[in-house]
């Protein structure tokens, strides 16, 4: 069963959405999303927060359910299990593979699924609109881009 992991700041807009995007996907494509575990964490942030509002009301818009994700920090307990982990931006990539770098050949940039190398902007407190745009260009590059992560997976 394969694992994948989704990284950004704080866990509350970006990877939660990612996750429940990278399902959508997996079933838009007609592959089993019960074969993979698909989770997500931030590189600085508390634990059990609820993702920010404007993210719940993305997914919902999407036919998407992100009520009851709560956040929490990355640990190399959670790295440890994981095939695969995407990261929304160049900082965290460097993070991660500066803090784990026993992992750091499993860390990508999101944007790399679609051989490209760019980051994925924040948008925490920002207007409605740059909510669907992120969800939008995260489903287009999760989309485009499955073989290729199925590939490193």
């Amino acid at each position: 069963m394969p694992n994948l992991l989704f990284v950004c700041t704080a866990n509350l807009c970006r990877s939660p959405m990612a996750e429940k995007i990278f399902g959508k996907v997996l079933e838009d494509n007609t592959l089993p999303a019960l074969n993979w575990t698909i989770s997500s964490a931030g590189t600085w942030t508390t634990n059990g927060q609820p993702a920010e509002k404007h993210a719940i009301k993305t997914m919902r818009e999407m036919g998407l359910d992100l009520v009851n994700h709560k956040t929490r920090v990355v640990t190399r307990q959670i790295l440890a299990k994981q095939n695969l982990i995407l990261v929304m931006e160049n900082q965290h990539k460097e993070a991660l593979q500066y803090e784990f770098p026993d992992m750091s050949n499993q860390v990508f940039l999101l944007s790399q699924m679609v051989n490209e190398d760019y980051n994925i902007n924040d948008p925490f407190r920002k207007h409605m609109r740059a909510f669907r745009n992120c969800a939008q260009q995260m489903y287009g590059i999760l989309n485009s881009g499955i073989d290729r992560l199925i590939h490193l997976i």
